[in-house]
């Protein structure tokens, strides 16, 4: 049986402080430590997805970054069994996103309330301490290619 095809989309939020960069983590529910992102609801584009799933569990609007492409730059890959015993082949696909220094010091980055329950943490890291944190492997291997980019 073929895996079911699934698709999220998300962002990769930079701030491009003085000696190095920093990227805004999200530690879901389950524990695990990743990137703001989630699926497509109704007909939304991939980029509006990405931009509602930064707002719902960051609260950072438009006004707050700058879209570097309109396409998503990054992508991982995986397949896994979900719950429900059903395959799924899934793949992320990122946005990069930068946040300026003004936004970085006066606007602490936190969930809607209705997402409180999905986003347990939000942290500005470091290169090091991000890989650290993130645990799976597809995603760490995209943070050694936003890394690269990034230099």
């Amino acid at each position: 049986m073929e895996p079911i095809k699934d698709f999220s989309y998300g962002v990769l939020l930079v701030h491009k402080a003085e000696k190095e960069n920093l990227f805004l983590l999200v530690q879901h529910s389950a524990g695990h430590w990743s990137f703001p992102r989630g699926h497509k609801e109704d007909d939304e584009s991939d980029i509006e997805t990405a931009k509602r799933e930064v707002f719902e569990e960051t609260q950072f609007t438009e006004e707050d970054y700058t879209l570097i492409d309109t396409k998503p730059m990054f992508f991982y890959q995986h397949i896994f069994e979900g719950e429900d015993d059903k395959k799924y082949d899934k793949k992320n696909s990122f946005f990069l996103l930068f946040v300026g220094t003004k936004i970085f010091k006066n606007k602490k980055p936190k969930p809607l309330k209705q997402f409180s329950h999905e986003v347990l943490d939000l942290r500005w890291v470091n290169y090091e301490e991000a890989k650290k944190l993130i645990n799976f492997e597809p995603t760490n291997k995209m943070l050694e290619e936003l890394n690269y980019y990034l230099k």
